[in-house]
């Protein structure tokens, strides 16, 4: 009987390269197998952790939440038990797109390029309520004097004035075009006031009136009104279409604090990011963006290294550091490369305190055929950041 000698198959399964490029050791269809002893075996080590998903995984928390995975796969935002590899859906009406998860104080918020969600340490989920911003304080009723506070929430219709009562009982509220119908709210020195019983609203010219006016009784932002304005769609999208979010800032942030979250990955604005309000995701300030548009390419990645934020664009990387001033924080950037960049958002990690990403390049040839060529390349960055 003859005898047949194999030769070594230690190279394994080769994704990377093109069938004619492969060697002998090696195969580009097969299952991860392990040679020995002259034996092939299937190599051990990996299985389904959960198996009835609604669709394609599009993102995983990285961390545990109350001891428990998040996962977000097809329209479900699934709790995932990793003891038993059972799931529970947490919600059916997410997009069905990539995005990111970050923890924040007791919450675990995702940002799906439609949604922005909040799970709470009970897990319930829902839609982030939005801080609502004092946009001017020190006002007079009809507004001739004003001091400006807080921007306005792009994420959110509600905004609040504080004045000082006069006697009058006719107030302007700040801002242009007709008010959202949700009901108004307003304090008198902190005695809560209801629409329809204590004032009414005329919201066409953004009028206040008072049945019984606010007492000229020297209490400075004594009268305190809650209003909404109508929806913008195109300003809450800039937030909500994105995909990217990271928490960054302050004096000792490291690589997973944050008195800030920094969101982008929105197609329609693809070299803008945006900060949120001070320790607050649900503040997203309308004055609180920064474009990275020295070249066109967009922005899709995040990383964290000695403390930077490290932005990735699809052929170039950039650093941005945090400072503040006593009075002012300040983000200098500046470009770390303008020739390696990532558009592999999931790939990006620090091991061994070295920023590792992968990126993706297409080559086209065209010969007697149309070959087109893939090449994964994994860039080690070992970023000198000062």
């Amino acid at each position: 009987m003859p005898e047949f000698t194999l030769p070594k198959l230690d190279g394994g399964l080769c994704l990377s390269d093109l069938p004619y490029k492969l060697q002998d050791n090696q195969s580009g269809n097969m299952l991860n197998m392990s040679y020995r002893d002259k034996v092939l075996n299937k190599r051990l080590g990996q299985t389904d952790a959960v198996t009835n998903l609604n669709g394609p995984v599009r993102a995983i928390y990285e961390d545990t939440f109350n001891d428990f995975g998040i996962v977000h796969a097809g329209t479900h935002i699934y709790k995932w038990d990793i003891t038993n590899g059972t799931v529970n859906s947490l919600t059916n009406a997410a997009s069905n797109n990539r995005g990111s998860f970050f923890s924040y104080d007791d919450d675990l918020y995702y940002l799906d390029g439609a949604k922005y969600w909040a799970i709470n340490s009970g897990f319930v989920i829902a839609e982030v309520t939005p801080f609502v911003p004092v946009v001017f304080a020190g006002c007079t009723p009809n507004l001739s004097v004003s001091t400006p506070n807080q921007d306005y929430n792009l994420i959110g219709q509600g905004f609040e004035t504080w004045y000082t009562a006069d006697g009058t009982n006719l107030y302007t509220l700040p801002g242009t075009g007709t008010l959202a119908a949700t009901n108004c709210t307003a304090k008198i020195n902190g005695t809560n006031k209801a629409e329809g019983t204590d004032f009414t609203v005329d919201r066409t010219n953004r009028k206040v009136t008072w049945t019984v006016a606010p007492t000229n009784d020297g209490v400075l932002n004594g009268v305190r009104i809650v209003a909404y304005d109508a929806a913008n769609a195109t300003e809450q999208n800039k937030i909500k279409n994105c995909t990217l979010a990271i928490p960054f800032g302050g004096e000792s942030s490291g690589v997973s604090g944050g008195t800030r979250i920094i969101v982008s990955g929105n197609t329609n604005y693809p070299t803008t990011y945006w900060k949120s309000g001070l320790k607050d995701p649900t503040y997203f300030p309308d004055t609180q963006d920064e474009k990275l548009d020295n070249n066109d390419q967009a922005i899709k990645a995040f990383g964290k290294q000695y403390g930077d934020l490290i932005p990735f664009k699809t052929k170039s990387i950039y650093g941005v550091k945090y400072s503040f001033d006593g009075t002012n924080v300040l983000y200098p950037t500046r470009e770390l490369h303008a020739r390696i960049g990532c558009d592999m958002p999931g790939s990006v990690q620090l091991i061994d305190n070295t920023k590792v990403a992968s990126y993706l390049t297409v080559s086209t040839k065209r010969t007697k055929r149309t070959q087109s060529l893939y090449q994964i390349i994994s860039t080690v960055l070992q970023l000198a950041l000062d």
